[in-house]
């Protein structure tokens, strides 16, 4: 059975998976993420080099932060590192290997990932907001990615809302709530510090003005796309308190949406990504090939892994 390399390029981890076309994994791991854009380009290429030696693979799918043309390769994203923009992974790897690559939005293919394993297969009409170290978005109407003109549609996490003061900003993800709480507490914490002592009152302050401010970022979405449902990934949508908390709030600044949309959860975890990939590379192969489509697993299921 024919395999394939989904990479999956992050602000913090490169994190990879050798997958077959049933979504089956033979090989999952990851490691940091080059700052420094030749180290970048070699590690990739590296990869790519060491994962078609052990698994003969047939083809790569790549999921990216960025604004991803996903013709040309280009990455036109303003927000993120240069790592990420100054070479054309597409053009580069398809330079040395004969194979099929795609390369898209990582917002976008967590998107296509939870049509596959996850919730997307209840819904036409979803948006999908994953919060990590910012806030990506991703938009599918009528079962359909839609990438807009510019290749950045759903990037609801540029978007500025206005803070006490009169000062505009954006929301941000879990990285700007951590920071804030480390601020207010003196001391160096992570995401899991925030929701074990939500009974601080300082980190409860900091805690809510963060959750208004994601809180009306989904709100704006909804009532600019008029979605089924909002899902929400990345690490953070696996506290439930999180998910409770939102729905809340997102409800209270706009009552009327309450009944409308639903607010969840993604199911698909942090594969969703790379399943996103992988699914996009199989249609595209499956065009070329004019071959019926593999049909995706009722559930994702998994054999043995490096990790």
């Amino acid at each position: 059975m024919s395999r394939y390399l989904a990479i999956d390029l992050g602000g913090t981890y490169i994190k990879y998976t050798v997958f077959d076309d049933t979504y089956r994994t033979y090989t999952n791991d990851s490691f940091p993420t080059p700052s420094i854009p030749e180290s970048f380009l070699k590690n990739v290429l590296e990869l790519v080099e060491q994962m078609n030696q052990a698994h003969g693979i047939k083809g790569i799918a790549i999921s990216s932060a960025g604004f991803i043309n996903v013709r040309t390769g280009d990455n036109k994203d303003f927000s993120i590192g240069e790592n990420f923009t100054t070479y054309n992974l597409l053009s580069e790897i398809k330079k040395k290997y004969d194979l099929p690559v795609v390369i898209e939005n990582d917002s976008n293919c967590a998107a296509i990932g939870e049509q596959v394993t996850g919730l997307g297969k209840r819904y036409q009409d979803y948006c999908l907001l994953t919060i990590g170290t910012d806030i990506g978005g991703a938009v599918v109407l009528n079962g359909a990615l839609h990438r807009g003109s510019h290749y950045r549609a759903g990037e609801a996490g540029l978007t500025l809302i206005k803070k006490p003061g009169g000062s505009w900003e954006k929301a941000g993800g879990t990285s700007r709530l951590v920071k804030r709480v480390s601020q207010e507490i003196h001391q160096e914490i992570d995401g899991y510090y925030v929701f074990r002592h939500l009974n601080d009152d300082r980190v409860q302050r900091v805690y809510r003005e963060w959750l208004e401010g994601v809180a009306a970022v989904v709100v704006n979405v909804i009532l600019m796309i008029d979605p089924q449902a909002i899902l929400i990934g990345g690490g953070i949508s696996a506290q439930e308190q999180f998910i409770e908390d939102l729905r809340g709030k997102v409800f209270t600044l706009c009552p009327n949406l309450e009944g409308e949309v639903v607010i969840r959860a993604c199911q698909s975890g942090n594969d969703a990504g790379r399943i996103g990939a992988l699914k996009l590379l199989l249609d595209a192969d499956c065009q070329r090939c004019t071959r019926p489509e593999p049909s995706p697993p009722a559930s994702f299921n998994t054999s043995s892994t490096d990790t």
